[in-house]
């Protein structure tokens, strides 16, 4: 039978804490972090992550920017392994952008994977902005795991 060996979170609301913050294309951003202990090396993780941005639109320019949502172990830097990815955007078409200047975008992702060893490991919750345009992290910022072991 199935057994929940840990369970953490961490999330923050729109307008709490730093958010919201500015995104430099081309840098990769730590949103936050969660630890998890697998119990065995086929223990199960399953995470959960929601990320709250806002594309900023350039006059008349019907592309906006791409937002890369990871999950990293180990850390958050960029040699750290990936254990998930996506990317996220929007076109809005031609015409009249003006209306649409500040629609938020919220990514959800869920994700499971094999602890692959025993013991403690750090999960990082990443996004990096790539392609035309500007953006900001608006919120809100969720990040859960969850090691079953089976």
């Amino acid at each position: 039978m199935p057994t929940i060996v840990d369970y953490q979170f961490r999330e923050a609301a729109a307008n709490t804490f730093s958010l919201p913050f500015p995104l430099t294309s081309g840098t990769e951003a730590s949103l936050t972090t969660i630890n998890l202990t697998a119990t065995s090396a086929t223990d199960r993780l399953f995470f959960s992550a929601t990320v709250g941005w806002l594309p900023e639109l350039l006059l008349l320019t019907p592309v906006l920017p791409t937002l890369t949502v990871r999950i990293r172990q180990g850390g958050s830097a960029p040699n750290n392994p990936v254990i998930f990815e996506t990317t996220d955007s929007t076109s809005l078409g031609t015409g009249s952008l003006i209306p649409l200047l500040s629609a938020p975008i919220t990514t959800s992702i869920h994700h499971t994977n094999v602890a692959g060893s025993a013991g403690s490991q750090s999960y990082f919750l990443t996004v990096e902005l790539e392609g035309i345009g500007s953006a900001s992290v608006s919120g809100p910022v969720h990040l859960s795991g969850m090691s079953i072991s089976l």
